[in-house]
Order: C-alpha cells, then structure tokens, then sequence
C-alpha cells in the first residue's frame, strides 16, 4: 500500500461509514510524516480539522493499514463523543501521565476490537510495534488482541 492519498482517503472514508457513524459528515484529511516510533496518529486541531497521519516510511499491507485506520478513527470517534474543548483537557492528561495516555489508547483498542477488526489490528500491531518502543507499552500487545477479541467472540 503506497502513499496514495486519494486511495487512503477512500478507505477512511468508508471505514467511517461503516463503522463509526459518529464521525459521518465530519471532515477527516490524511497526512503524512516520517519517524520511527509511531505507525500513525489522530489530531483535531480544530473544531473542524482533524487530520489522520499515517508513517510514510512504513510498508503497510492493506489490512494493516485498516488496523491503523481503525484505531486512529477510534481516537475521533471517543474525541467527538467529548467534544473539542474537553479533547484539549484530555489532550494534555494524555501527554504528561503515562498511566492515564495507557488506559486511554487500551479504551480505543478495545472499542476498535469489539467492532470486529482485532485480526486487522492484530497483523499492524505484529509488524510494527516492537517492545524495544517505549511507546508500544500504552498499547494492546498482539497477544493481548488476540486474547481479548476471543474472549468477547470476535476473532
């Protein structure tokens, strides 16, 4: 899956169709960055612009690039449920303790998880996120996808 933006903007798109409603009608662009840490990420930088980044230095197949997508949308889906103000609040929680930003990122993995796409997500998370990342421990571990997702029957 290269770094086409139209095609990428078609998936979200239509994730967002399916899958989280809450987010219909609402404007989503598609960035790019290039780093080591993180697959992607999910900002709303302004009541009407929220821009999904994906790592163009990473290769993703096309059902990691939905895991990605998925999770990133998670992200949009709980920040509208509070709306812009609040995301700015928990914005900060987020980044200055390491505690509230690992149960914020395990809420989306389980929301994204009970919509059906652990076995996407799981084949991101396998690839890419190494325990060597600081980064990673905020997240479910593929083992932990994969135990979740077959205790709520969506493996």
């Amino acid at each position: 899956m290269g770094n086409n933006k139209k095609n990428h903007q078609k998936i979200a798109d239509d994730l967002i169709s399916k899958s989280f409603p809450i987010l219909r009608r609402k404007k989503i662009y598609i960035s790019y960055f290039s780093g080591k840490k993180y697959s992607g990420g999910a900002f709303w930088i302004l009541p009407f612009w929220r821009v999904l980044f994906i790592n163009r230095d990473r290769k993703f197949s096309n059902n990691q690039l939905i895991g990605l997508f998925v999770h990133e949308l998670g992200h949009f889906e709980i920040y509208q449920k509070r709306g812009w103000l609040l995301f700015w609040f928990v914005g900060l929680l987020y980044w200055i303790f390491p505690r509230f930003r690992e149960k914020e990122e395990k809420n989306v993995d389980k929301g994204i998880i009970q919509k059906g796409y652990a076995k996407k997500y799981y084949s991101l998370v396998k690839e890419f996120n190494s325990k060597k990342l600081k980064a990673s421990k905020y997240y479910f571990s593929p083992e932990e996808i994969k135990s979740y997702a077959q205790k709520i029957k969506k493996w």
